[in-house]
């Protein structure tokens, strides 16, 4: 892991931007509850050196159906550059209550495709004990 986080340490544009997207890495290395792992090898592969490493955090409230498609709507609000996007890392955390649905994976996957069509994706998924929010973390480069 420190060879990544020496890598978002070095292209961060601003101490800020660097302690978030640090912190964010270290939420989707280290879940509680992972059904599908992302390791630090799966970072490294993913992104080089040369250009930031940016981080979102994005959750929506509610049940199942409307949410995933709500994520989306964030998802696609946030990335405003979205052809700049080479590499995507992205750990989804759902409540254990309320799990994730084969086709609220499938709208999450198919509106990233569309997004994103060149990119590399790497996949996380995790329970949350706290709350009803569904919840994306991710870095992209």
């Amino acid at each position: 892991m420190k060879k990544i986080e020496d890598l978002i340490r070095k292209e961060s544009s601003s101490a800020e931007r660097c302690e978030k997207t640090l912190a964010v890495l270290h939420e989707i290395l280290t879940p509680n509850g992972s059904l599908v792992e992302i390791d630090s090898l799966d970072v490294e592969a993913a992104f080089e050196a040369g250009s930031e490493i940016m981080s979102m955090d994005l959750n929506v409230q509610g049940h199942e159906g409307k949410r995933m498609l709500q994520l989306v709507d964030l998802l696609k609000a946030e990335l405003t550059d979205c052809s700049k996007v080479r590499s995507l890392v992205v750990r989804i955390f759902c409540p254990k209550d309320e799990e994730i649905t084969m086709d609220e994976m499938g709208d999450i996957s198919h509106a990233l495709n569309a997004l994103l069509p060149d990119a590399n994706v790497v996949w996380g998924l995790s329970y949350t004990e706290n709350g009803s929010a569904l919840r994306i973390a991710m870095l992209y480069q």
